[in-house]
């Protein structure tokens, strides 16, 4: 009788050895997916009319109180980007044009400081970092450039099509980076 007692203590122990153990791996992954997602930030596209400008403002980098102040209309979700550095990866910094009333996404290495800054561009602000290869989940992002009012902007190629940019007017597609369409 107390051969069995003890199997079944055993059996027990082993059961709750199992379930609480699944239960901690699940914990586990869960806590790893979401320290992963809060990793990227959501990247938006605005448009301002007066100054025929686009720019494109990671999350909370700047308030759409204050991008609304400021004119700009039409936020529109681009692609996800990381806050931290890793491998294969790129920062990429915004630049403000006053003369021409200009935003610019850069990513690093891509066009350098002393010619932007010949450009009349200045206060260089860091935004996110993103991947130089691509991964079967990502999008290709691409800096076009508007000659007639001097303006550039940064397209996901999911966003518009080649066609609706050149009916724009922007010419000069540049691929600068890689970054996630979705993050689920």
């Amino acid at each position: 009788m107390k051969d069995i007692t003890k199997i079944k203590i055993i059996i027990v122990l082993v059961a709750l050895l199992v379930f609480f153990s699944s239960a901690a791996a699940a914990e586990s992954k869960k806590a790893t997916q979401n320290t992963q997602q809060d990793d990227y930030v959501a990247v938006y596209r605005w448009w301002q009319p007066t100054d025929k400008d686009w720019i494109s403002i990671a999350e909370n980098e700047i308030t759409d109180k204050q991008m609304s102040s400021w004119g700009y209309k039409k936020k529109q979700f681009q692609f996800f980007a990381s806050k931290t550095n890793g491998y294969d990866m790129v920062a990429v910094y915004r630049w403000w044009q006053p003369t021409d009333k200009d935003w610019i996404s850069i990513a690093e290495n891509e066009i350098t400081d002393e010619q932007m800054e010949s450009w009349g561009y200045i206060n260089k602000h860091f935004q996110f970092y993103a991947w130089k290869s691509k991964d079967p989940d990502m999008v290709a992002v691409n800096r076009w450039c508007q000659p007639t009012d001097k303006d550039w902007i940064s397209i996901a190629d999911n966003e518009l099509t080649d066609e609706q940019m050149h009916s724009w007017g922007y010419i000069d597609k540049h691929l600068q980076f890689y970054a996630f369409h979705s993050i689920y």
